[in-house]
């Protein structure tokens, strides 16, 4: 014929009905028929088995079920080597055989192979609506073109749909079941979406783009044969459950989404890299929990967090952005695993628990509310930049390295377990902060601590050949110590209180405002200088000699119980009683 025609069913009768030429294009519409041979309401086709048989051969032309569902029982062959065939309202495979070479499958709704045989080669799957498709053994297609409209592999697929290299504009796929396998070169575009279910699996043979959105749910997995890789630089990658990211790219833009609850890990110990991280309760009433586990995390955009809860195990998480934690969040850090605030960081009623790991602050960290710190006795501290901690209550810290950077505290109380050591370059200024320190204090040259009205406590001990600048308060040297050449104390408008002798090689600098008591050793100028801007000064507990340094910058009235040697004095105009 050269033209189409139409038929309301076909009885086969044990037959092969052939379509002769390109334009013999059949359509059967089945809507009203209950005997047509090639559907499952049929039950009368001559021989007496109560199943259809017979051929169906299409060649080049098209055939197309129109009407309702179309059903390939046992029995029934249909065959196409260059056609189009169109399944309008869906079809299944069931018992049956579909042979199609080079042709086209054209499917509305839904299709399924559950028995019988489905062999496809070199043939484009076309969708005509949203599809559901399942098959209980593998399928292989050379095209897919989704026109608009979505996929769904069921729960009940269990074989592999391989759809060969795809392009999602802005259509979904989503891999409730079996596995989707995807060929080189295959992308979703920004509005497009591959969805990958807890029973789903996506094979990728080859590189896959994704400027839209990867979902991964929890139990889905995903295998990357021959090195290939998905690419998310740009796009969006959800997650629930713990999944690895080898060979999945990420970027400074693209988004990480956790789900509820999430983990992420890599075998390589490796850095991924993602622009904002979200955390998405997901409709739970309950608050997210995200896992890093033996890898780094940089996030480069936006991380605000509520009722959350970080656990770091044998991995890094560095925030170049500054993360906003509150109601109740929790982040706890382990195993040595560092997290690493670049801008610093606020956090509400969160707790942030570190064990045998490092924190590393650049910045303002702000912690208002219930929230605290707690360090065990393997953990660190080490500055990245110039820091400074924000806090009511009491705070203890391990000792930090201050890594050539200044600390700086606004706090109520402070305690630094460990010997710290402030070096060249290094700073902490405790402010109107109460200061403890639990162990020695050795400030080198170039080094600074300074305070303005709170107390300084060092329990074990003082080295300064630095700059300690109490200026105000109390400072309390339970442990004594020394004052190197190039050392200077500042004790202006401060109180001095020892447990044990201070000496001097270097510099004590007083004012009026300055006053000891409760000197529990002596303080040994004798080869130290002593700098008096004015005031009244009882040096009862003062060792003064022929190498002794006095000069003054303001009047200055000095009583002592004994004679006091001096072997320079500087009165610098002023006048000394």
């Amino acid at each position: 014929r050269n033209q189409g025609f139409t038929l309301g069913g076909l009885d086969l009768d044990n037959s092969t009905f052939t379509l002769g030429s390109a334009t013999t294009d059949l359509t059967l519409d089945i809507g009203d028929s209950s005997d047509n041979g090639t559907g499952s309401g049929s039950s009368d086709n001559g021989s007496g088995s109560g199943s259809p048989s017979g051929t169906l051969a299409t060649v080049i032309a098209d055939l197309t079920f129109t009407g309702d569902f179309a059903d390939l029982p046992a029995g029934i062959t249909l065959s196409s080597t260059g056609g189009k065939i169109t399944f309008e309202e869906g079809g299944a495979v069931n018992g049956g055989t579909l042979n199609l070479q080079n042709s086209t499958l054209a499917v509305g709704s839904s299709f399924s192979k559950t028995g019988g045989t489905l062999t496809l080669s070199g043939t484009d799957l076309k969708l005509l609506s949203n599809l559901s498709l399942s098959s209980n053994s593998a399928v292989t297609l050379d095209s897919y073109q989704p026109n608009e409209f979505n996929l769904v592999l069921s729960d009940n697929s269990t074989g592999t749909i391989s759809l060969g290299t795809i392009t999602l504009a802005s259509e979904n796929i989503k891999v409730l079941g079996g596995t989707l396998s995807l060929a080189g070169g295959s992308s979703v575009g920004a509005n497009g979406l591959i969805e990958v279910g807890e029973q789903g699996n996506l094979s990728l043979q080859g590189n896959l783009a994704v400027a839209g959105t990867l979902d991964l749910n929890d139990g889905a997995t995903i295998n990357l044969a021959n090195n290939a890789t998905a690419n998310l630089s740009g796009g969006q990658l959800e997650l629930s459950g713990s999944h690895g990211l080898d060979g999945i790219i990420t970027n400074n833009n693209t988004t990480l989404q956790i789900n509820t609850s999430g983990g992420i890990s890599r075998t390589d110990n490796g850095t991924s890299t993602v622009g904002n991280l979200v955390l998405s309760q997901a409709g739970s009433s309950s608050g997210v929990s995200f896992g890093v586990d033996n890898m780094s995390l940089t996030v480069g955009g936006t991380a605000q967090f509520n009722d959350a809860d970080f656990t770091l195990n044998s991995a890094n998480l560095n925030f170049q952005n500054s993360p906003t934690l509150d109601n109740s969040s929790t982040l706890s850090v382990k195993n040595s695993s560092e997290l690493i605030l670049q801008s610093g960081g606020t956090f509400s009623d969160t707790s942030l628990n570190f064990t045998a790991s490092t924190f590393k602050p650049s910045g303002t960290v702000s912690l208002t509310g219930s929230s605290d710190f707690t360090f065990d006795s393997g953990s660190s501290v080490m500055l990245g930049g110039d820091s400074t901690l924000s806090q009511s209550g009491s705070v203890t810290w391990p000792s930090p390295d201050l890594n050539s950077n200044a600390l700086t505290l606004n706090v109520d109380n402070m305690t630094l377990n460990g010997a710290l050591n402030i070096g060249s370059g290094e700073a902490i200024n405790s402010g109107a902060s109460n200061l403890s320190l639990s162990n020695t204090l050795t400030i080198d040259n170039g080094g600074t601590l300074s305070s303005d009205n709170g107390s300084v406590t060092i329990s074990s001990g003082l080295a300064l050949t630095g700059e300690l600048r109490q200026g105000g308060g109390t400072l309390n040297l339970i442990g004594g110590g020394t004052v190197g050449s190039t050392g200077r104390l500042d004790l202006s408008h401060s109180r001095l209180q020892l447990g044990s002798a201070l000496s001097f090689v270097g510099t004590l600098v007083v004012n009026s405002g300055t006053y000891w008591s409760g000197l529990g050793g002596t303080v040994d100028l004798s080869a130290g200088t002593l700098e008096s801007s004015g005031g009244t000064l009882n040096l009862d507990q003062f060792t003064t000699g022929a190498n002794t340094a006095f000069k003054l910058s303001g009047n200055t009235e000095i009583t002592s119980s004994d004679n006091m040697t001096f072997g320079t004095l500087d009165l610098g105009g002023n006048k000394l009683t």
